[in-house]
């Protein structure tokens, strides 16, 4: 009768310490608050304590918006809220400007696409062929003029 008690208190501590879990707060600290005291007390304190909605977004594999503060799939490339770009502008392990990662709003259906794409895989809008050469050759330069110094060329030891 005894172990049956045991394996019931045990069982009751783990269902506390999962919902505590659940709401983004310490399994163990419930758990063995539950244990000491009482599931029913670490149950309820479980209970009154507020969600960690960080903690569940990590959980669930979730970044934050730098620009909005939103929680967003961790390979999102851009925020679905405030249409932040997450992709690096340069590949890197060789701090090279790499138009690849770049994107761009379609004007007509205002998808995020590629920035080299010469037509929108959604609606199917043609872009001029200058002016995308031209947004990638304006994103290059703004991507340069963000370069640390010793980026910026090739560096040459003076040797004396």
């Amino acid at each position: 009768m005894e172990l049956f008690i045991f394996v019931g208190w045990l069982v009751l501590c783990f269902v506390a310490g999962t919902y505590a879990s659940n709401k983004g707060r310490s399994f163990w600290g419930i758990f063995f608050l539950s244990l000491l005291l009482s599931p029913l007390v670490g149950f309820l304190v479980a209970l009154v304590m507020e969600s960690n909605e960080g903690e569940i977004a990590k959980l669930r594999g979730k970044k934050r918006c730098s620009e909005c503060g939103q929680f967003v799939a961790r390979l999102a490339r851009t925020c679905p809220f405030c249409k932040k770009n997450f992709t690096a502008q340069f590949a890197p392990h060789t701090g090279q400007f790499s138009p690849d990662t770049l994107s761009k709003k379609c004007p007509r259906c205002a998808e995020i696409i590629r920035m080299e794409a010469l037509m929108c895989r959604f609606c199917h809008y043609e872009f001029q062929p200058a002016d995308v050469q031209k947004a990638i050759q304006q994103a290059k330069e703004e991507f340069e003029a963000k370069l640390p110094h010793e980026y910026k060329g090739p560096r040459f030891l003076d040797v004396r």
